[in-house]
Parts: C-alpha cells; structure tokens; sequence
C-alpha cells in the first residue's frame, strides 16, 4: 500500500463520526458510506450520463457483430452537441459528421471480417482522409481521461519529470 493507503489505519474519525468503538457500527457505517456516497457524487456531478454513454462508440469491443443501421447514430449526436465548441475550435464540419459515421461505419463493417479486434488507429490510417470529421470526434473521444486519477498521474509524471530536469 502507499502512503495515503497506509494512513488509513491511524485514522479514528470520519466527518466527525467515531470509527472506533465495540458497539454496533451499523449506525455508523451507514452515516460514513452515506458521506462517502455524498463525496463521490460531487466529484462526478458535472459528467453527464449520456455522454459517458456516448463514448461507448469508441470501443470496437462494444459495437454489435452484425451491422446495425442504427448504431451510434444517438451517440454521435450526443457527443456532437457536447462537444461542439471543440469540435468547431478544431475546424471540424460539424453537418458532415452524421453523414460521415453513417459511411464509415458500413465500410468497416463490409470490409473487416472481425470487427472486434480492429484499432482505431488502423481505422485513422486507412480511413482519415476520407472521413476526417468523425474521426476526430472519436479521438477527442479516446483522448479523454476514463478517470480523474489518469490525469492526476499524468501530472504527476510531469512533475517527476520536471523535477528531475532541475537536478
């Protein structure tokens, strides 16, 4: 364990509640995991359900077998509205990456036999000249951090670089 991992077991209170105690903690667990619960919805209350949802678009592991007219279609206009001053600050044609999802997406899947095992960055290199809109919709997608402690260990990792360049 690390070092915060390891000052978990001198700590006796949490929010001003005893975790010590011979007594029935029942009481006092469902207090503590009431204010857990309470933390971790404020550190996700600006992620949006749907556009978390959305993002599933990006993993070939998670598209159907057989082709599906309709797949993505709700996901990509989610993530279209989401994310549209990005996506207009990166010069992308925002009415054309409907159309472009539509089209890639019944290439891929007439030309690739297995389309589990395909990597977005084969599909880029085949397809970014032809469908350049949508795919950098699904880079933006795949650039973002599945968590917070992705990015904190990104920093973190600059900083230990950094550091190191002083000494």
């Amino acid at each position: 364990p690390g070092p915060k991992e390891r000052g978990v077991d001198s700590v006796t209170h949490f929010y001003g509640n005893c975790l010590e105690g011979k007594g029935n903690i029942s009481d006092v667990r469902n207090t503590v995991l009431t204010h857990l619960i309470k933390r971790l919805r404020s550190c996700f209350r600006d992620a949006n359900q749907d556009v978390v949802k959305a993002t599933t678009i990006g993993s070939f592991k998670l598209w159907p077998a057989k082709i599906n007219q309709e797949f993505g279609e709700k996901e990509v206009a989610i993530l279209i509205a989401h994310y549209e001053p990005v996506l207009e600050a990166a010069k992308v044609k925002i009415d054309q990456v409907d159309t472009e999802w539509s089209m890639m997406k019944l290439e891929i899947y007439s030309r690739f036999q297995n389309i589990r095992k395909l990597t977005w960055d084969f599909v880029n290199s085949v397809y970014s000249h032809k469908y350049p809109n949508i795919l950098t919709l699904i880079d933006l997608v795949l650039s973002l951090p599945a968590s917070s402690a992705e990015a904190g260990r990104g920093f973190g990792q600059m900083k230990r670089t950094r550091s190191q360049m002083r000494a």
